[in-house]
């Protein structure tokens, strides 16, 4: 597991099989861009305390089968403001985004697919839900192995382009195309 005490980015990892948590958060924020976090035994991400003041940016990542949530903020407190981004959370045991009921912090999901979490895709206050939101079966080619996109998933071509952010390649290091895919691959079908 990656375990993170300061601001670091979080950049084209493959975090796959820990026994515990993918990523786990406490006292720092995050800034995960194509990123694999599946098949951890724990949450994907779970954040427990926070630095005031920071944010936490989750863009073009894959959250997938997970032995928990896919995303976890209800640990102690202060909890950060979170941004999703053109990610895919599915398949994961608990919900796929879970948030604690803290004034003035929120989580933010746009252009993201959240499905198929066995608990349930949201739990908690302050999580809303944008622009480009899917609740459709990502449709991927062999999971566990394979997180990669089949050519009838409904996340091609479906996500907001971050090209301006710094984005333009994928966790394959494949160009990002201006009609952005959701999740951590970018697919070479047409949407």
């Amino acid at each position: 597991a990656s375990y993170l005490y300061q601001t670091l980015p979080v950049t084209s990892c493959t975090i796959v099989s820990n026994v515990n948590e993918g990523i786990y958060v406490q006292w720092t924020a995050i800034r995960a861009r194509n990123c694999l976090i599946a098949g951890n035994g724990g949450d994907g991400i779970r954040i427990t305390d926070d630095n005031s003041g920071y944010y936490n940016w989750i863009d073009n990542c894959t959250i997938a089968g997970n032995g928990g949530d896919g995303y976890d903020d209800s640990g102690n407190n202060n909890h950060m403001t979170t941004w999703f981004t053109n990610c895919v959370i599915s398949g994961n045991t608990g919900y796929g985004v879970r948030r604690a009921a803290t004034p003035n912090r929120n989580d933010y999901l746009a252009y993201c697919c959240v499905y198929g979490n066995t608990a349930g895709s949201f739990i908690g206050q302050n999580i809303i839900q944008g622009s480009g939101m899917l609740a459709a079966d990502p449709q991927f080619v062999a999971p566990p192995s394979d997180y990669h996109l089949t050519n009838n998933s409904p996340c091609i071509g479906a996500g907001a382009n971050l090209t301006s952010a710094g984005i333009t390649n994928d966790l394959d290091l494949a160009a990002r195309t201006n009609a952005f895919d959701i999740g951590c691959y970018e697919s070479s079908f047409a949407p």
